[in-house]
């Protein structure tokens, strides 16, 4: 599912212009970006939750030269699955 994709489908379950759900979207992904970048978890009741990690610096071998590499540390976004959407997934068949 695409950006475009999406849109139309919440627009279709919500009954707001496609416009309306676009500025919706936008703003959303607005706040969540500045939380992450304050570091906070952002936790959606029954979806799941997102967390900005740090990961460490760590020594790398390059596969071709063989060199020996530092790898600087760098900030992730994790997701975890809430325990409803977990659920969800669970049910599906393979073939759905």
């Amino acid at each position: 599912m695409n950006n475009k994709e999406l849109i139309t489908e919440l627009s279709k379950n919500t009954g707001f212009t496609q416009a309306e759900t676009q500025t919706l979207l936008e703003k959303t992904c607005k706040i969540m970006g500045k939380r992450f970048a304050e570091m906070d978890t952002l936790t959606i009741q029954g979806f799941g939750s997102f967390e900005v990690k740090k990961k460490q610096e760590r020594l790398t071998i390059h596969p071709v030269s063989g060199k020996r590499l530092l790898v600087p540390p760098k900030l992730v976004l994790s997701f975890f699955a809430g325990k409803t959407f977990k659920e969800k997934i669970k049910d599906l068949q393979p073939d759905e």
